[in-house]
Formats: structure tokens, C-alpha cells, sequence
């Protein structure tokens, strides 16, 4: 089975790359402890600490945890991101 901060590290790396400038969005903390982690941990290997904790916000915003996990599990299963998780990236940056 795969450990938290791998499950995420396909997506965080993905996102990370997109990162190269970030409006700020925000909202309310909605994920758990350990998905919130897992997802800075992986974008903060390849991307800037403060980027990747707006873009976790922003995400926040569009999906919920449950969504979330389900959009990770199609980068993982396929390697590429959906239509709908490119979509909300575009609108974070």
C-alpha cells in the first residue's frame, strides 16, 4: 500500500510544476491533517513552501477532500491529471 506522502507525490509534482505564480486564493481548511501534509510535503520537494501552501488553499476552494482523493487517484492510475483538475490548477495560478 502506498504511504500518504506517495500517494500525493504524482499530483504535488504535477501542480508544482505549474507552479510560477499564484493569485492567492483562500478559504477555509477543509482537508485533514495528514492529506494537507502528504500534499505540501510532495509540492514542497520541487516547488516554493508559500506557493504550494496557496495553491493547497485554492484546491480547497474547488474540490472537496473526497474529490480531491478521487482526482489524485486518476494521476496516479494514469499518470496524467483530468480535464477538471487542469482546469482548477489554471484557476489557482
Amino acid at each position: 500500500m502506498r504511504q500518504p506522502a506517495s500517494r500525493f507525490c504524482i499530483l504535488a509534482v504535477l501542480l508544482a510544476v505549474a507552479l510560477s505564480a499564484s493569485t492567492g486564493c483562500s478559504g477555509e481548511r477543509d482537508y485533514d491533517d495528514e492529506v494537507r501534509d502528504a500534499f505540501l510535503t510532495a509540492c514542497e520537494y520541487d516547488g516554493s513552501p508559500s506557493l504550494c501552501f496557496k495553491m493547497l488553499e485554492c484546491i480547497e476552494d474547488h474540490l472537496t477532500q473526497s474529490e480531491f482523493e478521487y482526482e489524485d487517484n486518476i494521476v496516479i492510475l494514469t499518470g496524467m491529471p483530468s480535464e477538471r483538475l487542469v482546469d482548477i490548477v489554471a484557476q489557482c495560478l
